[in-house]
């Protein structure tokens, strides 16, 4: 049994995908029969026969998702969810943000909330839309710029928003953002501290 995961083609939106499992029957020129699972449950052959039958990973448009669906997904999911995505374009305006912490735990939204409030509120493009600016405090006070463009994202080598810091800031010199299009309006993004994987966080356009 072989397992293949394919990208979702870029129609200008995003959806929730949700994994589908092709298998084929055993009558010569059977349709094969779809069955839906979520990414996090594959399942397995039933019968001892099954497992010669190929097998292929699908990921489809579903529903629209939220940050709160994506704080109850494990880093599993929302490492597959950001995979199976598209770059989409470069987001501009005020990007409320929620940071994803222990994703999948109860204390997620917790964090999530109290990050908002004293720490960290999103980010705020610039007039040039090449650039943003962090909202920084429970004022959001605009700090810490970076700057934006696509690039090939570290995760898997395809294509992404960069946010990157290594020239505009001093204090930041070692994050680098990268985020996709996990949803309409919403992006997903991973943080990477000194090249190392660090951390979750969504930005919305409104």
């Amino acid at each position: 049994m072989t397992n293949r995961v394919d990208r979702v083609p870029d129609h200008g939106t995003a959806r929730h995908p949700r994994v589908v499992v092709l298998g084929s029957d055993t009558r010569p020129g059977a349709a094969p029969e779809p069955k839906r699972h979520t990414p996090s449950r594959i399942a397995t052959p039933c019968h001892p026969e099954a497992a010669v039958l190929f097998r292929t990973v699908h990921l489809v448009p579903d529903e629209a998702l939220t940050e709160r669906d994506l704080r109850r997904m494990g880093n599993r999911e929302l490492d597959l969810l950001f995979r199976s995505s598209p770059a989409g374009g470069i987001p501009t305006g005020r990007l409320p943000g929620t940071t994803l912490l222990f994703p999948g735990s109860w204390i997620c939204g917790v964090l999530a909330r109290l990050v908002h409030r004293l720490v960290w509120q999103g980010k705020e493009t610039e007039a040039s839309g090449r650039s943003l600016k962090n909202l920084i405090g429970p004022l959001g006070m605009r700090t810490i710029r970076a700057l934006l463009s696509h690039d090939r994202s570290w995760v898997d080598g395809d294509q992404c928003v960069l946010i990157d810091y290594k020239t505009t800031s001093r204090v930041a010199h070692m994050v680098r953002d990268e985020i996709r299009l996990v949803s309409p309006g919403l992006y997903l993004g991973v943080v990477w501290l000194w090249r190392r994987r660090a951390a979750w966080f969504t930005l919305r356009q409104q």
